[in-house]
C-alpha cells in the first residue's frame, strides 16, 4: 500500500485504495472518501468491524503511517490511527462495514445477495 501511493500520488493530489474483499462496500463511501480528501483532510479511513479496515485515502505520503502494524490482526485500524496522530495528520472517518476474510463472514453477503438484487445483474 505505502508504495501504491508513493507512486501515486506523485502523480495526483489523493488517491483512494479500497479493499477486495468488501461486498459492504456502497457508492457513498467512494463519494465521501474523495469529498474528505478535497476539503484537506490527510486521511480517510473507512473501519472494518474486524478491525481492519476496507478503504484508506491520501493526501500525501509518509511510510510511517503503514510502520509498526501487525497485518491481519484486529487493532490494524487502531495502530494506523495511532501513526496518523503521530504525524500528526488531520483524518476523517467513513461508516464501519462488514469485509469477507473468514467462512463466517460470508453469511452477511449471502443475506444481502438474498435482500439487494442491485448488486447481481
Amino acid at each position: 500500500m505505502s508504495n501504491a501511493f508513493d507512486s501515486v500520488l506523485r502523480q495526483y493530489s489523493h488517491a483512494v485504495l479500497i479493499g477486495s474483499d468488501c461486498p459492504s462496500l456502497e457508492y457513498s463511501d467512494l463519494i465521501a472518501s474523495a469529498e474528505h480528501l478535497k476539503n484537506n483532510t490527510d486521511v480517510v479511513l473507512g473501519p472494518a468491524v474486524d478491525g481492519g479496515y476496507y478503504l484508506i485515502g491520501l493526501n500525501k505520503h509518509n511510510a510511517q503511517i503503514f510502520s509498526n502494524i501487525k497485518w491481519g490482526k484486529d487493532k490494524v485500524f487502531t495502530d494506523t490511527l495511532e501513526n496518523i496522530n503521530i504525524l500528526g495528520w488531520k483524518y476523517d472517518l467513513l461508516p464501519q462495514r462488514w469485509d469477507v476474510d473468514r467462512t463466517a463472514d460470508l453469511l452477511p453477503y449471502f443475506k444481502m445477495k438474498r435482500t439487494n438484487s442491485v448488486l447481481y445483474y
